[in-house]
């Protein structure tokens, strides 16, 4: 999304910024036709791209010369690119509206859903139900009727929480995205090594 001197690629630019635009219009507006969904969304994201210079500095402490020091790079690609975007959007007198433009897009990167090559949309409701690596429904989409569906991939019992999967996804990759790891044993999680590492250790 942004090349080495933090500018952002034009091809990427439609995918999700005229609907983070959209929510930037309407969230203010507590008459609006979707308010009462506006209301259940999170107030505070926990996304790394919204963590503290401090909170930032912690974590480098922590993960040190280690493989997963490059979830810090990849967080730093990000901030680059919702300020390039931002500020080719709104300007560089506009700075005022940097914070609610990174959590509209943080937002829509972490809760919108869309098909393959199709823009993405906030579907009320059903961007609700949590990860599971053993998920016991699907989303899909009715061609047919043109709507979202959820779908069980096993009975559910009364009173049992719905969870989904957001795809083989390794634990830095959903807290890049989503803003969390999961508690439960993760399948899927993996760790990039870079070759310079192995030949060093070869």
């Amino acid at each position: 999304l942004v090349d080495s001197q933090g500018t952002a690629a034009p091809e990427h630019l439609g995918h999700g910024l005229l609907l983070s635009l959209q929510l930037m219009a309407h969230l203010p507006d507590n008459s609006a036709e979707f308010a009462p969904y506006f209301q259940i969304l999170p107030t505070e994201l926990s996304q790394p791209t919204h963590w503290t210079a401090d909170e930032l500095r912690w974590t480098a402490d922590q993960l040190g010369a280690t493989p997963l020091a490059h979830f810090l790079e990849q967080t730093s690609l990000r901030n680059r690119f919702i300020h390039t975007v931002h500020r080719m959007t709104f300007g560089e007198e506009a700075a005022h509206v940097l914070p609610l433009f990174a959590y509209c897009l943080s937002l829509i990167r972490s809760r919108a859903l869309s098909l393959q090559g199709q823009p993405p949309s906030l579907v009320p409701v059903l961007d609700l139900v949590n990860h599971s690596s053993a998920p016991n429904v699907e989303h899909c989409f009715d061609q047919v009727r043109g709507c979202w569906q959820l779908h069980a991939l096993r009975p559910i019992r009364q009173g049992e929480q719905l969870l989904t999967s957001y795809g083989r996804v390794a634990n830095h990759q959903l807290l890049l995205q989503y803003g969390f790891v999961p508690e439960e044993r993760n399948l899927d999680d993996t760790v990039e090594i870079p070759f310079a590492s192995i030949m060093m250790m070869a």
